[in-house]
């Protein structure tokens, strides 16, 4: 049983007369008081307390002028009532200003609230304002609706016992009774003909004394009984007058609608008398009168109002006491696992002495000698404490919970229930990043099961393991402080719902087009501010604002508080019976009512989370929202510790550490020179200085920049501009124009506008580092949308002049290239040169800060020896000298601007393509290849002799770490591995080495995503892999389950989109591994279709994929190699194009027992790689389908392998050799001494034992 205690951090001694060597840590039963009977009980204690009892307040209070100002503030003001909106309907001709105009002229303290497209709702901050607004607007006759207030709303009683005939003395009776200007309205009876007294709606007017009134026994002589009216709220409210929902004609000003037709006038006024003429629906327009109560629209409102009456019925929960209670609390409840605690003061307050909130902190234990707790049962108790003890809860201790959340590697259920239900509710889960559970056996790995779950604790940091006990199981230490996280409702633009014709049409108005040319950048300054401020105004115009709260309230119904209600009864009187057998029954009824509630609350949050996935299918993009939400870690930096042992707790010193961080690593090689590069770069800027020509030769159109408008994508994040892609790919023609316009001007000019040029920066941490450190973080530059726009026109210009100038080893940021390609590239060399009993030596480079690390001038330097145009380097000059960051945490801190020095800005469209041609230039040694992708490169070579290899890997290595040192970028020596591929056991002795450090030899690499090992072989990749798909299957595990109410259709598209994609990434390159291998894979996709349709254990998967249309995994990643090889025939690389086409006269004969090796472009039926003798039956399988001419297998479409035959095979195999060249015979293949063949794929396979077989094959 899971027990929660609590503790004091304060001085106890204030809180017990009892001295404080004498306090008792344990709780007790309290003392039974009796609460004082007779009328007066709930009468207030005339002493005054206070918070000193050592000493008392003065006894006359009133001759005290020490206390004169607290009685002044203690007299109590009455508040305002609910003051209603006015809603105003919004006429064609009106802008802003005339409606602000038009109210100011009768209340000078009021907001606006634009709804919709044509309606402003005008909300008071008094009732006389309103009043006055009103009235106002009346006599402007002005179109509004608006409510009546609390003063306004006028009593109304139903009262019984009068007859029909009565109705027109009423009034006067109760006039003479003292109520005058009293409304009275006969209803319709429920039991007409049954009754002849039917009930009077009577309405007193607002200054009626109403307790006076119902004192009232006998009217006209009649006993009469009287009731509050209820009126029928199932058929909504509907206006008299405008015939609208919602509101009633007591205070419309709308146009008069007739209910009969859809004319401009009263109902009485009508001209329609023909009853057979048919009626006209102001609403919706059909042939029904407006107060027909099926009409669409009334449906409609009947049913959006009943949703939130459902809503708010579901939200009630019963009042709590919220006084205080003694100082001496029981916590039985919560430690037996059962009943919410009433909310109390708790006794542990912040270290923010400005906030009144107070927080409650609690110990848990979790006893691991109970092995009949369930993990939903410890979940739902944890959720209880949170929820029921205040709004900030602090909840420490050991869970027993172990998730990748907070520490890799170790899983259990009762990690992966608390992490699944922290995703959905508002606390947060914190962690130290070291083990604090270390076992004693080595075999066991260290876990971390002491966590902090706070509930609206922000400031909650320095989370450690403190290493002072001689124990295994070490304790934990944080910090807290800070004020409650208790976040406002976050406004946002919703895009979606924008009037973008207004939009256009605003910016249209305020645009001037002219014919004047920028001819200086002050001017181009000036522009981009007037066009930046116009999209702006337009957008706080036509885009309205929501509101997106993110925190939710956890309540449990009704039905579960009365079950917990009536066990902590049950407890109470259990507390205090002394009879044996009483208490038994007892304890056996609160055994029950445990088990029902837990059983209750799990089935609660199962029904809440099963009706959100009912509603969400696809083609929804919800689905994939939640999905993400699962999938995705929350980012929270902590307190950074920097080099010098400087602590940065708060938003802003982080900020402020995190730019420094990223400044110093632009500083990294900055002060590296070389005489001979340096003079060489100096005199090309000095060429590039001189250059003063502002001649355009070939200007931008529109139709160019509608290209690039259509390409922005709409989630994509703003910049320090908070210009929305949205707000861009909705411009008018004439805004575009006008853009081009600005283009232009700094096209002629040569010059990119500093606005442009500042970067709000993201910190992004790296995996697998320590997130304390700064340099744990990379720097992700969001960039103006407009200067992004700027640069895709200047990217098109300078792909045009260099596509030709890259080397064919780049395949990083280029255009129909990718890691697959270059990795089909890699290996098909290791492959090959394996079959031909050669040894491959391969050395993957890593370049420290690689991007933010980038010589300007070097970079200028190159680009000017590319003989590109000196206007368009002088652009890019100016694209990348004076720019700016700031490091952005959050939505309001920043840190104070830096000025870079180097580097190339990531997160921009011109950034990575400028890093391609500043690394262009790389040397490539003689009989060795490169392979590049940005700033990962592999040097390898092949050879006989492994010492020759690592001669060859030394020189590369050598030419590679000058090159980099000259151009001012830093090889990372830790992270640069080696490794051969080969079939020999033994490593070579001989080490590479980086200066004095020396690069081990490594039994496995891991290069672009993919692991190759040294046989090559792809088992360790198949396994790392595999991993990753069972852990992207538990991390959608809230989702993928038998019991989710998510459709099969949606779980198997979660399935192909979110999990297969992580089991086929680059599956051509490695789609000849071993059929153990893909059984392995096979077996995440069998559990995901068996989740999907929730079909027991003994369905035949085969024939569940068949019928669902599912290929196999092996089928599917079959099906990628064929068009993966097929799309790279007509490659213009021709490093590229030439992937798949190792010839096959190169492949040696293999005569002793062993392993098949075959050309690596045999992928694509699965043949490449390698195969013992049983798996070669599965090749020659493959073959059935192998279309050789399509993979450009020269010659002869003939394949044979020598497999152990004897003299007389030997003689068939020459036989069907000479017959197969005569007869265009498409395969013949050897198999476990088997000589097999077939003429074509869809002939049958014939085993040739004779020469009579011979035969059979023609």
């Amino acid at each position: 049983m899971d027990k929660f205690l609590t503790r004091s951090l304060s001085n106890s001694s204030l809180n017990s007369k009892r001295p404080a060597d004498e306090q008792v840590d344990s709780w007790r039963i309290p003392k039974r008081t009796a609460l004082p009977h007779g009328k007066n009980r709930n009468k207030p204690d005339p002493s005054l307390s206070t918070a000193n009892r050592y000493r008392n307040l003065p006894t006359d209070v009133e001759d005290d002028p020490a206390s004169k100002p607290f009685q002044e503030a203690s007299i109590p003001v009455k508040k305002p009532g609910h003051i209603p909106p006015i809603v105003l309907e919004i006429k064609q001709d009106w802008t802003h200003e005339t409606i602000r105009t038009l109210i100011l002229r009768y209340t000078q303290k009021f907001h606006l609230q634009y709804r919709g497209m044509n309606k402003v709702a005008v909300k008071c901050y008094s009732t006389e304002a309103h009043q006055s607004v009103k009235e106002g607007l009346r006599n402007e006759n002005a179109s509004y609706v608006t409510y009546s207030r609390k003063d306004e709303k006028t009593p109304k009683i139903v009262i019984r016992g009068l007859p029909a005939f009565v109705e027109n003395e009423i009034a006067g009776e109760l006039a003479v009774l003292g109520f005058n200007g009293a409304k009275v309205t006969m209803l319709k009876s429920s039991r007409p003909g049954k009754s002849p007294c039917p009930p009077f709606l009577i309405q007193l007017p607002a200054e009626a004394d109403f307790n006076k009134f119902r004192q009232i026994k006998y009217l006209l002589n009649c006993v009469i009984t009287m009731a509050k009216y209820k009126p029928n709220r199932s058929l909504g409210t509907q206006c008299f007058r405008c015939q609208g929902f919602g509101h009633s004609s007591r205070n419309c000003n709308m146009p008069i609608r007739c209910v009969k037709c859809v004319d401009f006038h009263a109902a009485g006024e009508c001209l329609k008398k023909d009853r057979t003429e048919p009626a006209k629906c102001v609403n919706c327009n059909e042939n029904h009168p407006a107060n027909y109560r099926q009409c669409s629209v009334r449906l409609a409102y009947v049913k959006r109002i009943e949703q939130k009456r459902a809503e708010a019925k579901s939200n009630s929960h019963p009042v709590r006491n919220f006084k205080t209670v003694d100082n001496i609390r029981s916590w039985a409840n919560v430690a037996a696992g059962e009943a919410p605690l009433p909310q109390q003061k708790s006794l542990i307050q912040d270290n923010d002495a400005a906030t009144d909130e107070m927080l409650n902190i609690l110990r848990i234990v979790r006893n691991l000698k109970n092995k009949f707790t369930t993990c939903t049962s410890m979940v739902d108790k944890v959720i209880l404490v949170l929820t029921h003890l205040g709004p900030r809860v602090l909840l420490v201790g050991d869970f027993n919970a172990n998730h990748d959340h907070w520490i890799k590697g170790t899983n259990n259920a009762h990690g992966r229930m608390l992490f699944s239900h922290m995703l959905n509710h508002d606390y947060v889960i914190h962690a130290s990043s070291s083990p604090t559970l270390t076992h004693y056996r080595a075999d066991h790995t260290p876990t971390n099961p002491n966590l902090a779950l706070a509930l609206n604790i922000n400031k909650l940091s320095n989370i450690s393991a403190v290493p002072a006990l001689s124990s295994n199981h070490l304790p934990i230490f944080f910090t807290i402080g800070g004020s409650p996280c208790l976040k406002p409702p976050k406004p946002f633009f919703r895009y979606d719902v924008a009037d973008w014709a207004r939009y256009r049409a605003f910016i249209d108005e305020n645009l001037t087009l002219t014919s004047k040319v920028f001819k200086t950048e002050s001017e181009i300054d000036e522009a981009i501010l007037f066009f930046h401020q116009t999209i702006m105004k337009a957008r706080d115009l036509c885009v309205p604002l929501g509101v997106k709260n993110d925190y939710q309230e956890y309540k449990l119904p009704r039905y579960i508080k009365k079950l917990i209600r009536e066990k902590n009864n049950l407890r109470r009187k259990d507390l205090y019976s002394l009879d044996l057998n009483a208490k038994r029954r007892t304890r056996a009824r609160i055994n029950v009512l445990n088990t029902e509630i837990q059983h209750s609350i799990r089935k609660h949050y199962d029904r809440i989370w099963n009706n959100k996935l009912a509603k969400v299918d696809n083609p929804s993009s919800d689905i994939w929202r939640i999905a993400k939400s699962l999938r995705s870690k929350p980012t929270v930096i902590p307190s950074l510790i920097s080099s010098d042992g400087t602590v940065a707790s708060t938003v802003s010193e982080q900020s402020e550490m995190l730019a420094d961080s990223f400044y110093a690593n632009m500083n990294l090689t900055l002060s590296w020179t070389d005489d001979k590069v340096l003079a060489k770069v100096e005199q090309s800027i000095a060429k590039l200085d001189s250059f003063n020509e502002t001649e355009l030769e070939l200007p931008t159109r529109p139709k160019h920049i509608w290209k690039c408008l259509r390409n922005l994508k709409r989630r994509k994040s703003p910049g320090d501009d908070n210009i929305h892609n949205a707000l861009l790919k909705n411009l008018s023609q004439k805004a575009v124009v006008y853009l081009t316009k600005i283009f232009n001007g700094c096209l002629c000019l040569n010059y990119f506008p500093k606005v442009w040029k500042f970067a709000k920066v993201i910190a992004i941490k790296k995996p697998g580092k320590d997130e304390k450190n700064p340099s744990s973080y990379r720097p992700i530059s969001l960039l103006p949308a407009l200067g992004k726009l700027f640069e895709s026109i200047i990217y098109s210009r300078l792909m045009q002049v260099t596509k030709h100038l890259l080397k064919n080893e780049q395949f990083g940021f280029r255009g129909c290239h990718s890691t697959t390609q270059q990795l089909a590239r890699v290996a098909e060399h290791i492959s090959h040169n394996l079959n031909l009993k050669q040894s491959t030596g391969m050395i993957l480079l890593d370049i420290e800060k690689a991007f933010d690390t980038v010589w300007h001038d070097g970079l200028i330097h190159k680009l000017i020896q590319c003989d590109i145009p000196l206007g368009l380097v002088k652009l890019i000059k100016s694209y990348l000298i004076n720019r700016e960051f700031s490091v952005s945490i959050g939505d309001n801190t920043k840190s104070t601007p830096r000025l870079v020095p180097a580097g190339i800005p990531q997160g921009s469209i011109l950034g990575p393509y400028l890093f391609l041609l500043y690394v262009n230039d790389i040397p490539i040694q003689t009989r060795t290849s490169l392979a590049c992708f940005a700033d990962d490169t592999a040097s390898f070579t092949s050879a006989k002799d492994t010492g020759l290899i690592v001669d060859r890997l030394q020189l590369s290595l050598d030419s590679l770490r000058e090159y980099f040192t000259r151009w001012k970028l830093k090889l990372n020596e830790a992270k640069t591995e080696a490794i051969i591929f080969s079939r020999q056991r033994q490593e070579p002795a001989k080490l590479l080495k980086i200066g004095d450090h020396t690069i081990p030899w490594s039994k496995s690499v891991r290069y672009l995503g993919v692991t190759l090992d040294k046989r090559l072989n792809w088992t360790k990749h198949c396994s790392t892999i595999r991993n990753k798909g069972v852990t992207a299957m538990n991390s959608l595990s809230p989702i993928l389950n038998r019991r989710s109410n998510l459709s099969a259709t949606s779980k198997l598209r979660i399935y192909k989109t979110l999990v297969r994609p992580c089991l086929s990434y680059a599956a051509p390159v490695w789609s000849s591994t071993c059929s153990t291998n893909y059984d392995a894979l096979q077996v995440i996709q069998n559990k995901a279709v068996k989740i999907a349709f929730n079909t027991p254990f003994y369905t035949n998967l085969r024939n569940l994929h068949i019928k669902i249309k599912l290929p196999l995994l092996r089928e599917f990643i079959l099906r990628l190699t064929r068009k993966f090889y097929d799309s790279n025939s007509c490659h213009t690389n021709s490093l590229v194009s030439s992937i798949g086409k190792t010839n096959i006269n190169e492949l040696p004969y293999i005569d002793t027992y062993g392993t098949y090796r075959l050309p690596h472009h045999y992928a694509a039926t699965g043949l490449a790689g390698r195969y013992d003798k049983e798996n070669f039956v599965a090749a020659g399988r493959a073959m059935k389908g192998l279309n050789l001419s399509s993979i450009g297998l020269p010659g002869s479409n003939t394949i044979y392998i020598n497999d152990h035959l004897t003299a007389q095979q030997k003689q068939l195999l020459g036989s069907a050799k000479s017959l197969a060249k005569e007869k265009d015979f498409q395969f013949i293949w050897v198999s476990h001494g088997k000589i097999l063949a077939r003429r074509n794929p869809a002939s049958p396979v014939i085993q040739i034992k004779t020469q009579n077989d011979l035969t059979k094959i023609n």
